[in-house]
């Protein structure tokens, strides 16, 4: 059964690499750009994973994160960010907030697969 992923980043361009990257994958990648349409579509067809980027206009990354984690529902789906903020303070907030991998930007391939990979097994393992 293909796995789908929800990538919601308000650059269209990230949206584009991240499904290039997994594209010889069986993944089925859906892209948003805002916290409002991700909710939407997370309310129509649940993902098995969420990739959210920390900052955004208007809610951010981490407020959509919050807000899954506090869903009976979206409480243990598995949340990957992605942000250009690297310092401490940023990834102890992501932490914080609920995130289950943090990756700073930019990314390679490889540390997206790998990183995503590790989630879905984790979800299977649970």
């Amino acid at each position: 059964m293909t796995q789908r992923l929800l990538v919601v980043d308000d650059e269209v361009f990230n949206h584009e690499f991240i499904k290039m990257v997994l594209q010889p994958l069986t993944y089925q990648v859906d892209a948003v750009t805002s916290v409002h349409q991700a909710l939407e579509s997370i309310n129509q067809q649940l993902p098995d994973l969420v990739i959210v980027d920390m900052v955004m206009p208007g809610l951010t990354g981490l407020d959509l994160v919050r807000l899954l984690r506090h869903n009976p529902q979206t409480k243990q789906l598995p949340l990957l960010m992605l942000s250009g903020m690297d310092s401490t303070a940023d990834m102890q907030a992501a932490r914080h907030a609920g995130v289950d991998a943090f990756l700073a930007k930019p990314i390679t391939a490889e540390q997206l697969r790998w990183q995503i990979a590790q989630l879905l097994a984790n979800k299977r393992s649970v």
